[in-house]
């Protein structure tokens, strides 16, 4: 039920940091609890989560790009209307002493629809388990990938449509292999709980 979520996400410009915190904060919600859409993620909890320690700085750009996300809502009856969601509405800094305690997270009202259909509450905090350990933008939108297909075992999948996909510029096997398959499927095998293997049969 995540997936229509997915695929505007992967539309965006967001680095692998603010899919990581977006992936946070769906795993925090309750999805029977609707009104209850506010969340407080702690420095420690999103530091574990990105793997490395944060600064205000780099924290703030991050928080900014995903505070800025819009989704696209399309209906269609006589005519088709497409009208940009904010995802989310509300984001605030807490400080101690010390700088940033704690973050908090509202989505906005109008993209509850995305976000508090998800019943697999179990199946997101998998999908942050082992999406914390990955290191590659393109690792996260191949392992999302895989995850939403994995049911089918194998399938041929084209070059083409691979690239639309994980948003690379590498249109050909070459250089797709070499920059982006090659590294990340070794990442996935080695840091996440899937396995997977491809040919080229071209």
């Amino acid at each position: 039920k995540s997936i229509p979520l997915g695929n505007e996400l992967r539309k965006s410009k967001l680095d692998l940091q603010g899919f990581k915190l977006i992936e946070v904060y769906l795993s925090k919600i309750n999805s029977h609890k609707p009104n209850d859409r506010t969340v407080t993620l702690t420095i420690e909890e999103l530091q574990t989560v990105f793997g490395k320690k944060l600064n205000a700085a780099e924290l703030k750009e991050t928080l900014q790009a995903v505070f800025d996300l819009e989704v696209s809502d399309i209906t269609a009856d006589t005519v088709i209307t497409e009208t940009k969601i904010k995802l989310f509405e509300l984001s605030q800094f807490k400080y101690n002493e010390s700088g940033i305690q704690e973050i908090i997270l509202q989505c906005s009202e109008s993209a509850m629809q995305y976000i508090f259909n998800i019943e697999e509450l179990r199946y997101l905090r998998y999908k942050l388990r082992n999406v914390a350990q990955l290191s590659r933008k393109y690792s996260y939108h191949l392992f999302m990938y895989l995850l939403q297909n994995k049911l089918q075992n194998t399938w041929n999948v084209s070059i083409s449509e691979l690239t639309e996909i994980l948003e690379t510029p590498y249109n050909d096997y070459y250089n797709l292999n070499k920059y982006v398959l090659k590294p990340c499927i070794q990442e996935i095998n080695e840091k996440t709980n899937l396995s997977c293997r491809y040919a080229n049969i071209r």
